[in-house]
């Protein structure tokens, strides 16, 4: 089956509260190396390197019509400060995996789980979608408690590895069915977030 999918040529805008999620540009390179290095004295090479490889995977994946995230976009500041979207695309299945990040310097404000929330409710309710899946490193329970406040459940721990830290550590998935989403919007339908351009 391709791995080219129309949808991706052209991600909608969307917008939270406090971001504005839209296709990354080539503009906001600079930003990001800003947001990234936030925290440290001075500018790296690597981290450059790094924001700039990223970068451009993703205008690739744009071009072509792949799995590839919104940039997470702080509106006040126009500064990409994140991304977030779909990794995987399952059309058969009418499922998608969905990926994070967002600079560290923006932690602990609630950020990625307003956006988590936004692009949720756009799947189910626009695209239709009946699953959707993420997963995180067994350790990271910040990751984890994010899931967990936009409904995602544990579905299981896996021997699947990733190295982190100089170390392998286990994968744990997580998903929200659309059946499951729809009962909590009959119950509280002023949850829903998706605000497009």
């Amino acid at each position: 089956m391709s791995n080219y999918f129309p949808f991706f040529y052209q991600l909608p805008t969307l917008h939270t509260e406090r971001m504005t999620l839209r296709k990354v540009n080539k503009s906001d390179l600079d930003s990001f190396i800003e947001a990234t290095l936030s925290l440290q004295s001075e500018k790296t090479k690597v981290v450059e390197d790094d924001c700039t490889r990223f970068i451009n995977h993703l205008l690739k994946c744009y071009d072509k019509g792949r799995p590839a995230p919104w940039g997470v976009i702080e509106s006040k500041s126009n500064r990409l400060i994140g991304v977030c979207g779909f990794v995987h695309w399952s059309p058969l299945q009418a499922s998608a995996e969905l990926g994070y990040h967002l600079v560290e310097s923006y932690w602990n404000a609630g950020i990625m789980t307003e956006v988590l929330k936004c692009l949720i409710d756009y799947s189910f309710m626009e695209l239709g979608l009946k699953r959707i899946e993420a997963k995180c490193q067994i350790g990271n329970i910040a990751s984890k408690r994010v899931l967990n406040k936009v409904g995602m459940k544990k579905s299981g721990t896996y021997s699947t590895y990733v190295w982190s830290s100089s170390k392998y550590e286990h994968l744990e998935y997580f998903r929200l069915d659309q059946s499951e989403y729809m009962r909590r919007v009959w119950r509280n339908p002023q949850q829903i977030k998706v605000m497009r351009k």
